[in-house]
């Protein structure tokens, strides 16, 4: 992280983490820990994070159940420590599943998912004034 990214001294970086990790069988604590690892080392760079909570799987109740502790520790904690926090699962996702219009394979993501994603990213930096 360092040479690609706090070296180039971004003014934000959005960051997404979390579900390689569990596919790897890495505790949700653990994921949190490094979550909050990286938060911290980006803030240290001078640059402002920004985190995009995990996204949810298509019909995976058991993995959603620990996105969601993991989402809602991400969520605590950027709340105390005043980080933005975007949370695409309303628009991707219906009762903890993404929809499957919005993944190739389960997880991985369609064109049109990008599109609701890159469409999210954009409002967030204008509302910011960030260019």
């Amino acid at each position: 992280m360092d040479r690609t990214v706090i070296d180039t001294h971004p003014k934000i970086c959005f960051v997404m983490a979390g579900i390689n990790d569990l596919f790897n069988n890495i505790a949700p604590d653990v994921i949190y820990q490094n979550q909050i690892q990286i938060i911290n080392n980006l803030i240290k760079g001078g640059i402002k994070p920004v985190i995009l909570l995990t996204l949810y799987t298509h019909n995976n109740l058991s993995l959603a159940q620990k996105i969601d502790y993991i989402n809602n520790r991400i969520i605590s904690y950027c709340e105390k420590e005043d980080i933005d926090v975007i949370n695409l699962n309303p628009l991707l996702a219906s009762e903890q599943s993404l929809k499957a219009e919005y993944t190739t394979d389960g997880t991985h993501l369609t064109d049109a998912a990008y599109l609701i994603w890159s469409k999210e990213l954009v409002r967030y930096l204008a509302i910011k004034g960030i260019k």
